[in-house]
């Protein structure tokens, strides 16, 4: 399949996926999301973290505000990405003490003052957004390549992708570039 035509497929998908997710009540979004966050806290790779990465949710996203709050319960560090689109990178810094946040040019909450970077090594699990998933937990991104840029450097083994129901796919458009998460969390079933 010609590059071309893949990036049309995954822009497809792409809406497929979030289209399904917003198709979701609010109240099954809200059960989903909540059963994934259970999962995600009885992982070995998070109850051993003591810093955390994650994304600030978007409405098409497992809610990760639960998840925040089950990190600052647990004592856990939690860093969040901050987005630099002229290079297409993301630098990790720390969500507190930021009372400010805003929406970057993706839509995405971060601190509005950014604080000193995280080195990449500082942090023991990376929970990576994703579109869409498979069970061999390939994931569809959202396009920027940000974070296949970030899983170059980082083990796949600390990384989790939280995902609906509905964002399970039998299979989905691989580029050399694209990045596995080690282990993807939905409602249901966890995938290692």
């Amino acid at each position: 399949m010609p590059s071309e035509e893949i990036l049309r497929h995954k822009s497809f998908l792409r809406s497929f996926f979030r289209h399904a997710v917003r198709s979701l009540s609010a109240a099954k979004r809200r059960q989903e999301s909540r059963a994934v966050i259970r999962r995600a806290g009885k992982l070995p790779v998070f109850q051993r973290a003591r810093t955390v990465a994650v994304t600030l949710s978007r409405p098409w996203e497992i809610d990760t505000g639960p998840f925040l709050a089950l990190c600052r319960k647990r004592g856990k560090r939690v860093v969040v990405p901050v987005v630099f689109p002229a290079g297409r990178r993301l630098r990790f810094v720390d969500l507190e003490p930021h009372p400010v946040l805003r929406k970057n040019v993706h839509g995405i909450l971060e601190p509005a003052a950014p604080s000193r970077t995280v080195p990449l090594k500082k942090i023991d699990l990376m929970v990576v957004p994703g579109a869409a998933f498979t069970p061999q937990k390939h994931r569809l991104g959202s396009g920027g390549g940000y974070y296949d840029r970030v899983l170059e450097n980082f083990p796949a083994s600390k990384t989790a992708g939280f995902a609906f129901s509905v964002q399970l796919a039998p299979r989905l458009p691989v580029e050399p570039h694209d990045r596995r998460v080690g282990v993807l969390v939905t409602p249901r079933r966890l995938f290692r």
